[in-house]
């Protein structure tokens, strides 16, 4: 978080204090390219679908899973 104040004198932030979350879901080829989406609120099937889906679009060889 960044934030401005005058010369020689403390920035005060007003802040909530609300707490956040992303999701991230992300794939790293052997050659070391990592692709990777973020996502608001829960990750589901669709979302996973959708990240799949990406990455066939971009690679021209076989997406393979691994563990």
């Amino acid at each position: 978080m960044f934030c401005w104040g005058k010369k020689d004198r403390t920035p005060v932030v007003k802040a909530t204090g609300a707490r956040f979350g992303i999701n991230l879901i992300s794939a790293v080829s052997g050659e070391g390219t990592m692709r990777y989406m973020t996502i608001n609120g829960r990750f589901n099937a669709d979302q996973f679908i959708s990240f799949l889906k990406q990455l066939v679009r971009t690679h021209d060889q076989p997406v393979l899973g691994g563990g």
